[in-house]
């Protein structure tokens, strides 16, 4: 989680990685192709609490039980939007996921998906869910002879074709296609594209730098939304 609160100066000092740098912070060591499986290195090293600093930006990562138990008690904590989620606003609103706390579409957001996740309304789209999951291992069965397999993106694949069938009833053919389907291939370039550029607009030479393939984005963000609103 990221942090925004008045530190407590009589509270014990949160661990971070060594050789902090001024202005840049914990960036030595940073792998910015698997960042979460770098925190969870970092992780092991530092104890169930610690926290990095990139650019000004102040991460606190938690991972014993105990302090996410803590951490889950709404009369004391609430939803804070990370640099990385927050960037996905451009694309989400104020959807489930990118809304701030206060805003009502939250409450909105999970009261609309909660049916759809009750035990009766699963059981009407397991059989799809099963489809999907047994066109992956036969295109693993067609592909993994010749070459290796891209879990990380096979699994993106199975996630964006199980929710095109059990929540529009559309297809993207993941399985068949020898590229991406146009729509699919937009959202990750966007993704991909806040994440990338999330630490790099901190500086105003980065949002410079970023420029460019911020108007890339923009022509992807205005593919996706005159392909919804069809």
């Amino acid at each position: 989680m990221s942090v925004d609160a008045t530190p407590n100066t009589g509270a014990p000092a949160i661990p971070h990685p060594a050789w902090r740098l001024p202005l840049l912070g914990d960036i030595l060591g940073v792998n910015v192709r698997t960042p979460l499986q770098n925190s969870v290195s970092i992780g092991r090293e530092l104890g169930p609490i610690f926290e990095r600093n990139v650019v000004g930006n102040r991460f606190v990562f938690v991972s014993g039980a105990d302090m996410v138990a803590d951490l889950s008690d709404e009369s004391r904590f609430a939803k804070h939007l990370a640099p990385g989620v927050k960037a996905l606003r451009g694309i989400g609103g104020d959807g489930l996921f990118t809304a701030y706390n206060s805003e009502p579409n939250w409450a909105k957001a999970h009261n609309l998906l909660a049916p759809a996740f009750s035990q009766t309304a699963m059981r009407s789209y397991h059989r799809t869910m099963l489809d999907v999951a047994g066109e992956l291992v036969a295109y693993w069965d067609r592909h993994g002879t010749d070459s290796p397999i891209d879990v990380s993106a096979d699994m993106t694949k199975l996630t964006l074709e199980t929710i095109g069938r059990t929540g529009f009833s559309y297809s993207f053919d993941s399985f068949e296609r020898e590229e991406q389907h146009p729509f699919v291939k937009a959202m990750i370039g966007t993704l991909s594209h806040s994440q990338r550029t999330t630490f790099l607009k901190s500086t105003a030479l980065g949002r410079r730098l970023a420029r460019r393939a911020d108007q890339r984005d923009d022509v992807r963000k205005a593919y996706m939304a005159e392909v919804v609103t069809r």
